[in-house]
């Protein structure tokens, strides 16, 4: 009986250790991109949007995303805020990261890159975009958005909220983006 005692308090000890809170600030990251489905070639604006939701300062706060394979290689000038990739350009397989320092409580951070469509790339097929923030060397969250390629579209039309995250009771604005992919003008289109 004394075995069986010892072996109850020791699962309870296990068990209250896996359910310890997380003391850490809890990060939320999205991201969107300016248009999907793209076109071989085109331009796209992509933009991560880092949040912490918690009560407390995030520290040392890392965006890094794998630069996936069907984009052009992108120059550091194509990149805001500091943004790098480990060979000066950013290539297929590297990962463009930003280091964002400290990020207070209740507050957010976006960071941009403007990589194009390869000319290659087929039609209906799919490019990947993942993005992760780290606190420090800690992965807190992970978005994935894809970009499907069409190369048949003439007009393309898109709207996102241009500043989300928004506090509270503040306005939260649109964009709209609309463009003509065709080589003569389209009349007469609602």
């Amino acid at each position: 009986m004394r075995n069986m005692n010892y072996v109850k308090i020791w699962l309870l000890m296990v068990v209250s250790a896996l359910f310890v809170p997380n003391a850490h600030a809890q990060l939320n990251v999205a991201i969107e991109v300016s248009s999907s489905p793209a076109a071989p070639s085109e331009l796209l604006f992509v933009r991560l949007t880092v949040a912490n939701s918690a009560g407390s300062t995030a520290s040392t706060v890392r965006l890094e995303v794998p630069y996936p394979s069907g984009l052009v290689s992108l120059s550091t000038a194509s990149i805001s805020d500091g943004g790098s990739c480990s060979g000066g350009s950013c290539e297929a397989g590297e990962t463009m990261s930003w280091n964002l320092g400290d990020l207070p409580a209740g507050t957010g951070r976006s960071v941009y890159f403007s990589p194009t469509i390869s000319s290659s790339a087929t039609n209906n097929s799919t490019i990947s975009l993942l993005v992760r923030a780290l606190e420090s060397t800690i992965l807190r969250d992970q978005s994935t958005q894809v970009v499907t390629v069409n190369s048949g579209r003439l007009l393309n039309i898109a709207a996102r909220a241009f500043n989300d995250p928004v506090a509270p009771n503040s306005q939260l604005v649109y964009e709209v983006v609309y463009g003509n992919r065709g080589g003569a003008g389209v009349e007469n289109n609602t």
